[in-house]
């Protein structure tokens, strides 16, 4: 059963959908990618419920339907719209719960399983571990340099395609079509310059050593936006139990590889959660 839900997160609003499996199910968090929302997850979720999950899809604040200022957004803030999830879950679950991202939402993952126990299984997917190292290249770095001494003119927001044009995020020509005319997408591929000089600070590393669950750890070997190294950074940082799946597969899996991550996500957390009594 699929139903449209809402809860607040620090004052905003924000919205997405619960697949129902069943009260002692174990239910999975899919957080989805910077610019993007739960649309993300239109195709994955629905086959994790028919494998006995229940599945929590919601937009992050500034993203989709959910409500915030478009490309003003801050890492804490999505971490405490993942623990507003959890809260919200209190009163619709008994059984366990996992989370997983890809992207932006493995890096938010990541810091929430630091942060909150309810978490009891994690995976993460083409992680920007560390931004610094992989997005912060001589000439982003000239253009932050720029818009940081615009900003202080005048407040604006700075499309994402300067930064990260899509051909480094997706492959599927069909796919990039159908993403570039969706107008919630598009409206949310803005930032200003504090959010992106926030980005840059990341450190997924030293969160994930806080984190004491089960975790894997996915890149795809075709990820043209982040190294593989990123993911072996976050992979060597974390605690055991922990696993690294390298995939056939680009920077979003969850719209160009969905049934290769399904596989690998359902055995997971079917090994990783169990079912409370």
């Amino acid at each position: 059963m699929k139903r449209r839900i809402s809860f607040e997160s620090e004052g905003l609003k924000l919205t997405g959908h619960f697949y129902f499996r069943g009260r002692k199910a174990p239910t999975l968090i899919l957080l989805h990618g910077m610019c993007y929302y739960s649309v993300e997850y239109e195709e994955l979720a629905p086959m994790l419920v028919e494998k006995g999950f229940n599945c929590l899809v919601f937009d992050f604040r500034c993203h989709g339907d959910s409500e915030g200022k478009r490309g003003d957004w801050r890492l804490k803030g999505f971490v405490a719209d993942v623990i507003s999830a959890l809260d919200f879950l209190e009163n619709e679950v008994d059984g366990p719960i996992g989370a997983f991202g890809n992207s932006l939402g493995g890096v938010v993952a990541v810091y929430a399983a630091a942060q909150d126990s309810r978490i009891e299984a994690l995976a993460c997917c083409n992680t920007a571990t560390k931004p610094s190292k992989a997005l912060y290249t001589p000439l982003r770095r000239w253009l932050l340099a720029f818009i940081n001494f615009m900003s202080k003119v005048m407040p604006f927001t700075v499309n994402m395609s300067y930064f990260i044009p899509k051909s480094l995020v997706l492959s599927d020509e069909e796919i990039i079509e159908r993403i570039e005319n969706d107008p919630k997408v598009f409206e949310t591929r803005r930032f200003t310059a504090k959010s992106y000089s926030e980005m840059i600070k990341w450190d997924a590393s030293r969160e994930v050593e806080k984190v004491h669950v089960p975790i894997l750890v996915i890149h795809g070997k075709h990820d043209k936006l982040q190294p593989v190294s990123q993911s072996e950074l976050l992979y060597e940082s974390a605690n055991q139990p922990k696993q690294l799946e390298l995939i056939e597969a680009g920077h979003v899996p969850t719209l160009e590889q969905t049934e290769m991550l399904y596989d690998l996500l359902s055995d997971w957390f079917i090994h990783n959660l169990s079912v409370k009594k």
